[in-house]
């Protein structure tokens, strides 16, 4: 257990000042989350785009299940977190001279920032048939 909590410890981010384009989504009744991240540092976050989020009753890959009527707002809040931070990394990667604290008022920025949410959009929404299909592949074994 000493050499998990070296790497996160399920408090801070604390394996690696390198890492970069990694969001940590976890459910507050998960029992996993204990292994994970919970909190990143606001200097990581800027620097690095890593960022976490926990979701208030949420367990196990709950994040990975369709969207229902009846899910949580710290659910839905969840799951636009990932969709902002996957079109952050996007955009990132199309425009690696902005700053992911900057804001532009050009044309092509909004443009590539659209096209990076639908992108990330795109990424949300093929969850819940990735997560369908690594339960079938473990069920096989």
């Amino acid at each position: 257990m000493k050499e998990t909590n070296l790497w996160g410890g399920g408090q801070q981010l604390g394996c690696t000042d390198t890492a970069t384009n990694i969001h940590f989504t976890n459910g507050a009744a998960d029992p996993w989350k204990s292994l994970s991240v919970l909190k990143v540092p606001k200097s990581v976050q800027i620097h690095q785009r890593v960022s976490a989020f926990v979701i208030q009753g949420g367990s196990h890959c709950t994040d990975f299940y369709s969207p229902s009527p009846s899910d949580s707002s710290s659910l839905k809040e969840g799951r636009k977190a990932i969709k902002e931070a996957v079109a952050s990394f996007i955009e990132a990667h199309r425009n690696p001279s902005s700053s992911s604290n900057s804001s532009s008022s050009s044309s092509s920025s909004r443009e590539s920032g659209a096209a990076a949410a639908a992108a990330a959009a795109a990424v949300v929404a093929a969850a819940p048939a990735a997560a369908n299909a690594l339960a079938a592949a473990a069920a096989e074994l």
